[in-house]
């Protein structure tokens, strides 16, 4: 669970409903993280956020289809980072 240090996160849980598909957001001041939270938590289900996961994993796929011509020293790098990305995304 990540903490924060306000009392008006609900505030900035409703902002984020009200957005729609096509936005950018930016969080200035982050001190414990439970905003930044709120907020990419709100808005997973946005067109925008789905349509990047997408791309990410597409991205993924292409250099999954070159890793064996490369160095094998450089493979199990690749592979580790590959998994890190994807855990961090297994949301979707």
């Amino acid at each position: 669970m990540i903490k924060g240090d306000s009392s008006e996160y609900e505030i900035l849980e409703e902002a984020c409903k009200t957005l729609g598909d096509d936005l950018f957001t930016a969080e200035i001041g982050v001190r414990q993280g439970k905003g930044s939270q709120i907020i990419l938590n709100q808005l997973i289900e946005k067109k925008h956020y789905l349509n990047c996961i997408k791309e990410i994993k597409n991205t993924l796929n292409e250099a999954e289809k070159i890793m064996h011509r490369l160095p094998i020293i450089i493979r199990p790098i690749l592979e580790s980072l590959k998994n890190e990305i994807l855990m961090r995304i297994k949301i979707i």
